[in-house]
């Protein structure tokens, strides 16, 4: 009875193993890298006994211990486990650096009771230096990523401390440093005029801080600019924005130009100053590899034909109004009320409205947000879509017997809510009246409290609530045609202004002290008001890019952005939708929410196609208004995307097709530019 007894746990135990499936490993995929991005460098503030009890007794470790004296290192911890040593922290936008990083500990006093700090000997450097560079070989770390741990954490750490040699490592050509002989230019030219708080603040931000956005200098701030100066200018650390860590700034995160710069200048000088088809403006931005890589503006953003030395050049701060790309913008707001609960995207608007909102065509149809975001919702623009007389109210639009109903063409015959895509701008101004009916808030004040001021954005929906220095910023619009609808074109003649004129009187807002929230976000514009620099949209694609982060600070979850930016319709020849918009042929074929997905579909004067040659497909969105043509376009699984932003034809855009794509033949010239030089890197 025994022998069977072990016989049947030995049959037991052998099925228990058979049960784990064999692994074949004969394979390898070519897409990884190194789960460690990071290297975080500390010193323990202690003695080695006390640091060596601490990092492997209590509840916080390090990968290594690097003692002083003799200079020998402890690895503490295996480079594939995670070690509990940068604590809450945040570098460029990624939090939780302990599960992507590895941590040095360095045995030093830090600061000594006597007011001084602790020196680093140079044998125990020299150990570290070699650490360092073993570590970055073997996992591919970047030099951005080699940090000091109140580089992650400002607010809270001071290690590795002023006395911590950063410049040795980078005369090792294991980090970067700025080149004193630019920081000497540059300082010279920020002596007489230093940058305000707000230009500290995005720079920090830019560099990897994680930074308050408020333009205040206040304890965080300091603390950040202390951890800053404690790096590269280790003689005096006291968190005031001084014209030299201005310039120590300003060179690290605006190095100088690459080499494709002098060339793309070049290129995109000529289109804007092309003699049979200029442009007013150009403003451009492009990323790569989630990192901006270059940014130039051409043109005027305000031009005075009669008396040119009235005239203004664009610059990285002038502020454009980009037109339907606005939409993008809103469905930020939209996901941020939807992760707060207070809005879902499947429900029947109706209930947040507080009135029936149905098709009357179909009149068992809800309508939800999905397909407000999608324009699948069967409103259309054919009786208008903003209605700016005070007192106007959408639901005298949407419901029959309202006053602004008509003959209720705002309504498709063709297909119920959710069966067929048609593009149009109606939908957004409900989009923003449902958005001020479930906040209590005007629509441009809540897009402002929850994307702009989170993101340190200098645009907004409203120009008259932008502070009055940035007025001057703003791009008026122009076509050499006459304004309106339907517009005379002379080439030959001069720059007339279409929007967002404000020479020679302050913008004005178009609700009233008396306007009642939640009656008619139309006022707002938000499917094409959005003001915005290029600099700006470069923050929200990168925002984006990030999973919804920016600069150490959360703007949406994750799942957010995914939810966003995945595919909710996409053509399927006829049926359940149109491709096409006036004139532009075959340009929609597939759409997320609030976003469009380019296919890289491509023909004469047709199709979504991006750039010369196709291979860039993307997700974002296109701008089309008052003589404004911008493209907001980037591919989320290589960080790379384009921005650009004309303010003005003086041709008409009919008259210069596209090649390969439903686009004017300026944008595809514009976006295979940008794309060919700064994105693929091309010199010829």
């Amino acid at each position: 009875m025994k022998k069977i007894l072990i016989l049947l746990l030995a049959c037991i135990a052998a099925a228990g193993c058979a049960s784990a499936p064999q692994i074949d490993t004969s394979y390898t995929s070519a897409s990884q890298d190194s789960r460690v991005q990071y290297l975080v460098i500390h010193f323990t503030s202690t003695d080695f006994p006390i640091s060596l009890k601490t990092l492997t007794q209590d509840p916080v470790s390090s990968h290594y211990l690097v003692r002083d004296d003799p200079p020998t290192v402890y690895r503490l911890v295996d480079e594939s486990r995670r070690a509990f040593h940068a604590g809450v922290s945040s570098w460029k936008g990624q939090t939780q650096l302990n599960a992507a990083s590895i941590g040095i500990e360095i045995v030093n006093l830090g600061l000594k009771p006597s007011g001084e700090w602790d020196e680093y000997p140079k044998a125990q450097i020299d150990v570290v230096v070699k650490l360092i560079k073993d570590i970055v070989a073997r996992h591919e770390i970047r030099p951005d990523r080699i940090v000091g741990h109140n580089d992650i954490a400002p607010q809270r750490k001071v290690d590795p401390g002023p006395k911590f040699p950063w410049k040795r490592l980078a005369d090792e050509g294991i980090i970067p440093w700025p080149d004193a002989a630019a920081v000497s230019r540059r300082r010279a030219e920020f002596e007489p005029h230093l940058p305000d708080v707000e230009w500290f603040q995005q720079n920090l931000a830019k560099h990897g801080f994680a930074v308050p956005l408020n333009g205040e200098l206040d304890l965080a701030t300091r603390n950040v600019l202390i951890a800053f100066q404690m790096k590269y200018r280790p003689a005096r650390f006291d968190g005031t924005p001084d014209a030299e860590t201005a310039a120590l700034l300003d060179v690290l995160v605006n190095p100088p130009a690459p080499a494709f710069a002098a060339a793309l200048d070049g290129e995109l000088a000529a289109i804007v100053d092309d003699p049979k088809r200029p442009l007013a403006s150009l403003s451009v931005l492009a990323i790569r590899g989630g990192e901006v890589v270059y940014q130039h503006q051409f043109g005027r953003r305000f031009i005075d034909d009669a008396a040119p030395a009235r005239d203004k050049s664009a610059n990285q701060d002038t502020i454009y109004r980009i037109a339907s790309v606005s939409k993008l913008v809103t469905t930020l707001g939209v996901m941020k009320l939807v992760e707060e609960g207070k809005l879902s995207l499947d429900a029947d608007i109706g209930g947040y409205l507080g009135y029936r909102v149905r098709n009357p065509n179909f009149p068992d149809a809800p309508v939800t947000l999905r397909m407000l975001l999608t324009h699948t919702s069967s409103l259309r623009d054919d009786a208008g879509y903003f209605w700016l007389e005070p007192g106007s109210e959408l639901k005298d639009v949407l419901t029959p017997g309202g006053a602004l109903y008509g003959s209720g063409a705002m309504w498709s015959t063709r297909a119920k809510p959710g069966a067929y895509f048609s593009y149009a701008n109606l939908p957004w101004g409900v989009v923003g009246t449902i958005m001020e009916k479930v906040t209590g808030e005007r629509f441009d004040r809540l897009m402002k409290r929850l994307i702009v001021d989170p993101m340190g954005l200098k645009g907004g929906y409203n120009p008259a609530e932008l502070p009055r220095e940035r007025i001057p910023a703003m791009a008026t619009l122009y076509r050499k045609a006459t304004a309106g609808d339907t517009q005379v074109w002379n080439p030959q003649g001069p720059w007339i202004a279409q929007a967002d004129d404000y020479s020679r009187e302050a913008p004005v807002s178009r609700a009233r002290e008396d306007y009642v929230i939640g009656s008619n976000g139309t006022l707002f514009s938000p499917q094409g008001g959005f003001r915005a620099t290029a600099a700006d949209l470069g923050r929200i694609m990168r925002m984006l890019m990030n999973g919804g982060a920016l600069d150490g600070r959360r703007i949406l979850k994750p799942e957010t952005v995914d939810a966003m930016l995945a595919l909710q319709w996409r053509h399927d020849g006829g049926a359940n939708g149109d491709s096409s918009y006036g004139d532009s042929k075959g340009v929609f074929n597939a759409w997320g929410l609030g976003n469009q997905h380019f296919l890289d579909v491509s023909g004469p004067a047709y199709g979504d196609r991006l750039v010369e040659g196709g291979g860039f497909a993307a997700v974002g969105h296109h701008g089309d208004a008052y003589g404004l043509g911008a493209a907001f376009v980037f591919d989320r699984a290589t960080k790379n995307g384009l921005i650009m932003i004309a303010g003005g034809t003086g041709f008409d855009p009919q008259t210069d097709r596209g090649v390969y794509s439903a686009a004017p033949r300026y944008e595809e010239r514009i976006l295979t530019a940008i794309y060919r030089r700064a994105i693929q890197g091309k010199s010829d």
